[in-house]
């Protein structure tokens, strides 16, 4: 992918996403005890 593609694409607007959680997300870690999930990691074998 061209950079330039992304570059114009998060330029054209001030928010590309929502702000707002993930609502299923929101709703399995509601319980957490944690204020941070990072949501990419792996579990360790």
């Amino acid at each position: 992918m061209d950079a330039t593609l992304w570059d114009d694409r998060y330029a054209a607007s001030d928010l590309v996403w929502s702000a707002e959680p993930n609502a299923t997300v929101a709703t399995l870690t509601a319980d957490l005890p944690a204020r941070a999930l990072d949501v990419a990691a792996r579990r360790s074998a």
